[in-house]
């Protein structure tokens, strides 16, 4: 059986059509995506891909939503057509982090739409274990958020108990407004988000701050101001991390989800900081907090359906347009996408 695949190469992106996998293990599942997003990692590894000619035979797609079609021999959890997500995380569950409950550290880790064929597909094969049963009330294009919730949810467990501090957020796309939705959730009593596009009449919550990356006279009053930063925009720049520096306050922290370029060597206020003793913590995918897995809580969530990730979906597209999706995502001052979901 055939299916439509997205192949990227150092010089083309092109919807091909290659065979369907099939499972090899007891323990697999084949999945038939019903919905994948547009992360910006997805972009990074394009970008390197095409700027360094290099060969890339896999397909790329990490945050995946879909229906279990057939199961490996030793899988009871699922049956066919069960409603399911994805965590892409695959680690050797042997090594000191894995044991530790770091597994995202994992010295073998791979990563589904990285290291193995991801859901830029019509289908995908998943170990059954990284699969996890997704309610009818939840929609596959919510699911596909399923990833970037863990994200948030592992930033906000290294911060630790910031119910009453003071809380900013760098950063208005997807992975910023996740964490905003959360402090929400976790009760947080004053929290700022900082970002170009945002808008106060977004939220109705008077907890909620909103001040556009632009206005400087407004960040220059925070300054020394907040416990905890959440830096979220990465990228090849130094000065969302450096507005961080400005703004935690001495002894504060600030987590750094925003993802960089691989070699991309920041110029960082670095004196600031140690003068401050404040702490800069890399927040990396998610792995276990307190002996329960993170994606577990972020199941819990998404299953509950108690935040409103449905207004962060802006654009859904065919897997034929996945060129227009990286355009769309790459120009966000024109377009205002935030999180883009493709349905093949």
């Amino acid at each position: 059986m055939l299916m439509k695949a997205i192949l990227v190469s150092n010089k083309s992106i092109k919807l091909i059509t290659t065979e369907t996998p099939t499972i090899k293990s007891e323990n697999e599942v084949l999945i038939e995506v019903k919905a994948v997003g547009l992360c910006g990692s997805d972009i990074h590894r394009i970008r390197k891909i095409q700027e360094n000619s290099i060969s890339n035979f896999t397909i790329l797609g990490h945050e995946i939503a879909g229906k279990v079609v057939e199961t490996g021999k030793r899988v009871k959890s699922f049956s066919r057509g069960d409603r399911v997500v994805v965590e892409p995380l695959i680690s050797c569950s042997k090594c000191y982090y894995c044991k530790s409950g770091n597994y995202q550290l994992c010295t073998k880790l791979k990563s589904l739409g990285k290291d193995l064929n991801g859901g830029f597909a019509e289908y995908v094969i998943v170990p059954a274990c990284k699969a996890f049963k997704l309610e009818k009330k939840t929609s596959y294009e919510e699911g596909v958020l399923f990833d970037p919730l863990a994200v948030c949810i592992h930033a906000f467990n290294l911060a630790e108990g910031i119910k009453d501090h003071k809380v900013a957020i760098i950063g208005d796309g997807t992975i910023g407004r996740i964490c905003l939705q959360l402090a929400e959730y976790y009760q947080v009593q004053n929290v700022t988000i900082i970002g170009k596009h945002i808008k106060k009449r977004d939220f109705t919550s008077k907890k909620i701050h909103v001040i556009n990356f632009n206005r400087a006279n407004k960040l220059n009053n925070l300054k020394d101001y907040f416990d905890v930063v959440f830096e979220s925009v990465g990228r090849k720049q130094s000065e969302t991390l450096n507005l961080a520096i400005d703004l935690v306050k001495p002894k504060g922290k600030i987590i750094v989800l925003g993802v960089f370029p691989e070699n991309y060597k920041a110029n960082l206020s670095v004196r600031k900081l140690f003068i401050k003793e404040g702490e800069i913590i890399g927040s990396n995918s998610y792995g276990c907090y307190k002996g329960k897995k993170e994606v577990l809580e972020a199941l819990e969530i998404l299953n509950k359906n108690v935040l409103n990730l449905k207004q962060l979906i802006t654009h859904t597209l065919p897997l034929s347009q996945f060129e227009k999706g990286i355009k769309l995502f790459e120009n966000k001052e024109t377009s205002k996408a935030i999180k883009i979901v493709f349905l093949p």
